[in-house]
């Protein structure tokens, strides 16, 4: 990540969240640009191949198949490939903000935050923001955890859930709380249009039969539209941005392990690796 780093930048919170929002403002860029190109340079392929042609020996659908194998790639796997990955970047660099922002303010951040070399565990985050804060926050609201598990299956499983419960169960959160409707004019103005899908162009999710349902096409594995990649982009900038204004609000007083959760667990887990580490011998 170009401007985030965890321990070696000490700067100041708000400079922390300008770097931020420029970071994934180079994913959207980064994604729209790989999108756009893709879609030019497949039209001009297809306007190419196509003249000349005879409609009546060689149809669109021929075109459409010889610009793929010329271009190599058809650019709505371009827009599905760079979306997965451009929320994959967004979700964890939210995961390195959201563990970057406390550490501000903790004596041992190495202990509390970043254990093992590492970022704390999903439960420590979550037990932070929601205990430790006079102004609880949510970091693992239904939809940010629906934008992890996007992340993770794209990460670990190629997009593919292990489960049809576990596509259907993404599947309902993201189409709860994503806006499905066209494109806003200040999206239309950055180049984007179409629909809203998560698993394929032609699926949506049932509320009656609490399912996915597909067309045709049945394949499994995570599909994403562009316009969905925006606004899960946006949706997880709005997450970063809630969750450092109830940092804001600041801790609540005479925090100890007597009171305060977060500081149980990690003084728990602390103890566990503590018993678990094998004898040295002399």
């Amino acid at each position: 990540m170009r401007f985030i780093s965890l321990l070696t930048d000490r700067s100041d919170l708000p400079g922390m969240l300008r770097d931020f929002d420029e970071e994934l403002t180079q994913i959207e860029n980064m994604h729209r640009y790989v999108v756009q190109a893709s879609e030019r340079d497949f039209e001009a392929a297809c306007e190419k191949l196509s003249e000349g042609v005879d409609p009546e020996t060689f149809d669109m659908g021929d075109i459409v198949s010889l610009a793929e194998e010329q271009v190599g790639i058809a650019p709505w796997d371009v827009a599905s490939h760079s979306g997965l990955m451009a929320i994959s970047r967004a979700a964890s660099l939210a995961e390195v903000m959201l563990a970057r922002m406390p550490a501000q303010y903790l004596i041992e951040p190495e202990r509390w935050v970043f254990p093992r070399n590492g970022l704390w565990p999903r439960q420590w985050e979550a037990t932070f923001y929601r205990t430790v804060l006079k102004t609880p926050y949510r970091t693992d609201s239904e939809l940010f955890a629906a934008i992890r598990a996007l992340r993770d299956l794209y990460a670990h499983g190629y997009g593919v859930p292990a489960t049809e419960q576990r596509r259907t169960r993404i599947a309902e959160v993201l189409h709860r709380h994503v806006d499905a409707g066209p494109a806003t004019d200040g999206e239309t103005r950055l180049g984007y249009g179409g629909g809203v899908y998560f698993f394929g162009w032609d699926s949506s999710y049932s509320t009656m039969q609490r399912k996915v349902t597909s067309g045709w096409s049945m394949s499994r594995r995570a599909d994403i539209s562009p316009l969905a990649t925006y606004r899960l982009l946006i949706a997880t900038k709005e997450h970063v941005h809630a969750a450092y204004a109830a940092l804001m609000g600041g801790f609540h007083d005479d925090l100890d392990e007597a009171n305060c959760k977060f500081i149980k667990i990690v003084l728990a887990d602390e103890s566990r690796r503590r018993t678990s580490q094998p004898l040295s011998r002399t």
